[in-house]
């Protein structure tokens, strides 16, 4: 699978932000293959308060970001997929990252900090 491109991406993000309001789940394209267990609903659901731990070892909810645009990433040190997506992805935030919208990435890693800090310092990664 190729990394998508900034343009790409924002593509992909205007194209469903802007068909998301008219577009009733019947009338969305049809769903098969990887993607068939995806639940398409015609209202918004609230995102569940999970807490997200911070390079901090702080709990962070993801109610902090109400009112902008999160693109959450969900990653792992051990993930080739991931190695390609975060360059793609802190040029996005660089780029787009303010008070509207914001990046964020969430290691799957079980070992936590001690194994994501050494990965992001070595590959020069500057996420918020």
């Amino acid at each position: 699978m190729r990394s998508l491109t900034i343009t790409a991406l924002i593509g992909a993000v205007l194209a469903l932000t802007l068909a998301a309001p008219g577009l009733r789940a019947a009338e969305g394209p049809p769903i098969s293959g990887s993607v068939q267990n995806f639940d398409v609903r015609d209202e918004p659901v609230p995102m569940p308060q999970i807490p997200l731990q911070t390079n901090l070892n702080q709990d962070r909810p993801l109610s902090d970001f109400r009112g902008k645009v999160i693109l959450v990433n969900f990653w792992a040190t051990w993930c080739t997929g991931s190695w390609r997506e975060l360059p793609t992805l802190e040029r996005l935030q660089a780029r787009l990252g303010g008070e509207s919208f914001t990046v964020v990435i969430v290691s799957q890693d079980v070992e936590g900090w001690p194994v994501i800090e050494p990965f992001l310092k070595q590959r020069q990664f500057d996420f918020p």
